[in-house]
């Protein structure tokens, strides 16, 4: 028998076909993992809004009441500490402890739905999101409004 040196391209082309057919045959078809469905949401509805609650959304009407000012000056006394903070966890709950102690005091957040244009108290993840946010806040409204004051007087 003749040994050649020279490998038979023929065979090669079809060795090289080969595993890649097989390995595809053997693959299982992989399923996408969908992501885990949100439980419903269930909104208990208020009839009033009082003097307490901490409206959350945005403009005149959430700043200027009673009960978004007090939080505000709630936040304020905890804008140090939290600036002081470098984890996200310890950030997290901190603004975990500002809610408890704001619904201790007697205090809702509510939020308007816009469809059936009504109050609802807002999940402890709304308020716990709007209450980070108040805390990174640079230029609170009441800071806002105190500065554009002192620039109107020094127009007249």
């Amino acid at each position: 028998t003749t040994t050649n040196s020279m490998p038979d391209p023929e065979n090669q082309k079809s060795a090289a076909i080969a595993p890649s057919k097989q390995s595809a045959k053997s693959k299982k078809k992989q399923r996408r993992r969908s992501k885990p469905k949100k439980p419903i949401e269930v909104r208990v509805f208020v009839d009033r809004i009082c003097d307490k609650d901490v409206l959350c959304g945005r403009g005149g009407k959430s700043n200027h009441h009673p009960g978004n000012i007090k939080y505000r000056e709630t936040i304020h006394g905890y804008r140090a500490q939290y600036r002081g903070l470098t984890e996200k966890d310890d950030k997290t709950g901190l603004s975990h402890v500002i809610v408890a102690k704001v619904k201790r005091e007697g205090c809702r957040f509510v939020k308007f739905d816009e469809i059936k244009k009504k109050w609802y108290i807002a999940s402890d993840k709304i308020a716990r999101r709007k209450t980070a946010q108040a805390l990174r806040e640079k230029d609170p409204p009441e800071d806002r409004c105190i500065r554009e004051s002192q620039t109107s007087d020094l127009r007249t």
